[in-house]
């Protein structure tokens, strides 16, 4: 019976501390403030995009008894960030405003306590575009990838680059166009996808090597299978473990 009161105990921490990832606990310090998540993803398909974006924010109400004394902030956030707003007024109403990544944000507004966590959620559109094949064979992809759209513009003395993003937003391929005429369509080196997961991936047409909101010309999804024993996809980046390099989207 002891021996299983304590098993019992070992698996109520054990999900616990799965459950809290590398979040610490709750702070108790009166001058904690609160932390923020940034979350741009591109369309709706939801993938993260490597973006560095700036965020604001004042407060304008808060009940009796509030602690901290910071009104307001401005900081800068790279994507699946969380940063502490430390010594923010709390509990209080708080107001954002996010720049430097285009698109629609949510969560501009939020009541906070303290060591709150509040997401910023922002959703990026660009113009869609027709891709050829649009479901990949990873063991015999093929040799190219064929790109079009009717608002794609480009200078065809210079090829776009073309960049592979997986679902957690991390570039797993990128390379020159290899050609491109007037009406639109591009032609792209298909990618060796023998050790990549099965699964979606997101395709972004820039005309710089780095993707900005100005330089992105378009985007399509692909759907990649037959990895027969598939890699397990990377960890997805976040303030415990960053490893995506930002793009000033």
């Amino acid at each position: 019976m002891f021996k299983l009161k304590i098993l019992s105990i070992g698996i109520i921490l054990l999900g616990i501390i799965m459950a809290s990832g590398c979040r610490p606990p709750r702070s108790t310090d009166p001058n904690a403030g609160f932390t923020l998540t940034l979350n741009v993803t591109q369309g709706g398909v939801g993938f993260p995009l490597p973006v560095l974006a700036n965020i604001n924010g004042g407060t304008f109400t808060g009940p009796q008894g509030t602690t901290g004394t910071r009104t307001n902030f401005n900081e800068f956030f790279s994507n699946r960030e969380t940063k502490r707003i430390g010594g923010a007024r709390v509990p209080a109403t708080w107001n954002f405003q996010v720049s430097g990544t285009p698109g629609s944000c949510f969560g501009l507004s939020a009541f906070l306590r303290l060591d709150d966590n509040h997401p910023i959620s922002c959703n990026v559109s660009f113009a869609e575009l027709s891709v050829f094949p649009s479901m990949i064979d990873a063991r015999s992809p093929g040799n190219n990838l064929s790109l079009s759209g009717q608002s794609m513009k480009f200078d065809a003395s210079a090829m776009p680059k073309v960049f592979w993003y997986n679902e957690f937003g991390q570039v797993v391929h990128s390379t020159q166009a290899s050609y491109g005429n007037s009406k639109g369509n591009l032609n792209s080196a298909m990618p060796n996808m023998t050790n990549w997961a099965n699964g979606h991936y997101l395709i972004l047409l820039s005309s710089t090597e780095d993707p900005s909101e100005s330089t992105i010309i378009g985007s399509a999804v692909v759907t990649v299978y037959g990895n027969i024993d598939p890699p397990e996809p990377d960890d997805p980046p976040t303030h415990c473990n960053q490893n995506v390099r930002p793009c000033t989207l």
